[in-house]
């Protein structure tokens, strides 16, 4: 199935030719998008209007823990490796959802994993989630703050 946005016709995520599900788990981007408490909003500055110049250039402004974002192993590791250098097969995967009621910045533990996915293992320190069928390689995190 296709739909239009914009005027430009597109595979939905759900239905399309390859078959396969595609789930969008990204924040907007741009002002006031999510991000640390203490780092500064992104900055958008237009550069060409397509009014103008027939086509839309802006400058951005932020960091790069702006909004819903990957952190390559470099990020906290000196020597491994960055972003552009993990092969694109490991952003993809089956998956699950697993919501988590916590107040805000609370630490998400093994036993709350448990409580909301089901039975888990523990592993060499690690938290691995049982569901019928074949293992999930992703688990996305839905954490709901509670604000007191």
């Amino acid at each position: 199935m296709a739909k239009r946005i914009r005027g430009v016709m597109f595979e939905e995520n759900l239905k399309n030719s390859m078959g396969l599900e595609f789930y969008n788990l990204s924040h907007r981007f741009g002002y006031q998008s999510p991000n640390w408490p203490y780092f500064e909003d992104v900055k958008i500055e237009r550069i060409h209007y397509m009014a103008k110049s027939g086509v839309l250039s802006q400058r951005i402004t932020t960091s790069m823990h702006n909004t819903t974002h990957i952190d390559a192993p470099a990020h906290v590791i000196q020597g491994t490796p960055f972003i552009d250098e993990v092969p694109l097969p490991h952003f993809f995967g089956s998956g699950i959802v697993v919501s988590i009621k916590k107040k805000m910045w609370e630490q998400i533990t093994y036993d709350d994993l448990e409580k909301a996915a089901g039975k888990t293992v523990r592993a060499e320190g690690k938290a691995t989630v049982q569901v019928a069928g074949p293992p999930p390689t992703l688990i996305a995190l839905v954490v709901k703050w509670e604000v007191d």
